[in-house]
């Protein structure tokens, strides 16, 4: 059910269904002639496929053409599209090895074949947020866009793009274009704002630590303020309310004023007056 038209280069091998045959047929079309431009592009190949008769007239038919085509192709990579006005639709492969690749297509449409790579994303952190336009079936050549956004913990990070062959990519304000291999991002060497919390008492430092941005601060055991001559000292709290780590600061300690009772002796003229007026009273 198939005519086989085999091209001299060896390049391909078209099959006409025999629906195309018959159509054919009816044209009274004798000998057939197929057109083939190929335009090399690296690793990109484009055809346009066409259905000649004897005289170079063009045989129009929607009906398609079995097409195996003969190259170097990467079997997990390749994809192959319809190119109409640089608009591309992915075509199906009908078989695919490394050598050879096969499918159905319209006569005197440009049909195009390139590798495809894709992009190995950082882990997910809570720290930040990373986001691309896309990270599969992506063109050598194509600029890729890239966003991070980092919360405020962070205070800065090393973003890291390789090539499959371990080198650095450069990238322009978020973008960079698109290796003829499969591309590695990271996002390493985060270093996070830290501030130093400080707790004073009675002009005395009682703790003083590190902590990161946002994180709880260990409040030290009640502070103690000894006594004077005149006042005891009772601690009723800090100079104000403790809160997560957000900034450098200190924390100082207040307490409150209680007066010591002291209790007043009789003097040595009022004991001697008390005992006489208690003499003359017991008279």
């Amino acid at each position: 059910n198939r005519y086989n038209i085999v091209i001299s280069s060896k390049d391909y091998v078209v099959k006409l269904s025999q629906a195309v045959v018959s159509q054919i047929k009816m044209a009274n079309v004798k000998n057939i002639y197929l057109d083939i431009q190929k335009l090399d592009n690296k690793n990109e190949y484009s055809y346009i496929f066409s259905l000649l008769d004897v005289s170079g007239n063009s045989i129009q038919t929607s009906l398609p053409i079995v097409v195996t085509v003969n190259g170097e192709f990467n079997k997990n990579q390749s994809k192959l599209y319809l190119n109409v006005d640089q608009t591309l639709t992915e075509v199906e492969i009908i078989s695919f090895s490394s050598k050879q690749l096969s499918f159905e297509a319209e006569s005197g449409e440009k049909y195009i074949v390139f590798p495809t790579y894709q992009i190995s994303l950082p882990e997910e952190n809570d720290d930040y947020k990373f986001s691309i336009e896309k990270s599969e079936n992506i063109r050598e050549g194509e600029t890729i866009s890239f966003n991070v956004e980092v919360n405020e913990s962070v205070k800065s990070y090393n973003l890291i793009i390789m090539d499959g062959l371990g080198k650095i990519i450069d990238t322009s304000n978020n973008s960079f274009v698109m290796p003829s291999s499969n591309v590695t991002i990271r996002l390493n060497s985060i270093v996070y704002k830290s501030f130093t919390i400080t707790f004073v008492s009675d002009g005395n430092i009682i703790s003083s630590k590190q902590y990161k941005y946002g994180e709880t601060v260990t409040i030290p055991p009640t502070p103690i303020k000894s006594a004077d001559e005149n006042y005891s000292y009772e601690f009723i709290g800090w100079n104000e309310i403790v809160s997560k780590a957000y900034e450098t600061k200190t924390y100082v300690a207040e307490f409150k004023a209680i007066p010591i009772e002291k209790l007043v002796q009789p003097s040595k003229f009022n004991i001697v007056a008390f005992a006489k007026t208690m003499v003359i009273i017991m008279l």
